[in-house]
């Protein structure tokens, strides 16, 4: 008597492509976009419509450069979904410096909440001085990472295009 034995099929992992990639990384920088809309409204997009002025410029121009950012991130997940990668890498160097002006305006704009006594509700304005303090360190270290990173990938890539030597 013979018996059979039953092998299980191999199954092999499904890992979406880069069409899917492309699509989950632009809808997730348009839900981003939708998010910070939704959450600064009434505070900074339809403050007028709310009856709640800005307290001063630079909360304006922090909210502004932010704003930027969000809309930045939108355009690069879309050049990169595009295949325009070549416009996408020379949007970065702008992005770079945006990033700059982003961390000055980031500690301006804690240091005139603090200097008015703002900041959340029943929080300590100095105590809570030092969490966006602390989230502009991060950013600005991040974006420093980044940019050396994309540095030296083009260095990389820069020589690799050279004729070999001799």
């Amino acid at each position: 008597m013979a018996t059979a034995v039953a092998r299980p099929a191999r199954l092999r992992p499904v890992v979406p492509g880069p069409r899917f990639d492309h699509f989950f990384f632009s809808a997730m920088a348009l839900l981003m976009l939708a998010t910070v809309f939704v959450g600064f409204a009434r505070t900074y997009y339809l403050a007028g419509m709310f009856r709640a002025p800005l307290p001063s410029l630079i909360i304006h121009l922090h909210g502004a450069a932010f704003t930027c950012w969000i809309l930045l991130l939108v355009t690069q997940t879309s050049l990169v979904a595009a295949g325009r990668v070549d416009i996408h890498r020379r949007l970065g160097v702008a992005g770079f410096f945006l990033a700059g002006l982003m961390v000055a305006l980031g500690v301006l704009a804690a240091t005139d909440t603090l200097l008015r006594n703002g900041g959340p509700a029943g929080r300590d304005p100095q105590a809570f001085y030092i969490v966006p303090l602390t989230d502009m360190l991060v950013f600005s270290t991040l974006v420093f990472l980044a940019f050396r990173s994309r540095s030296s990938q083009l260095r990389t890539s820069a020589s690799s295009m050279l004729p070999p030597p001799g």
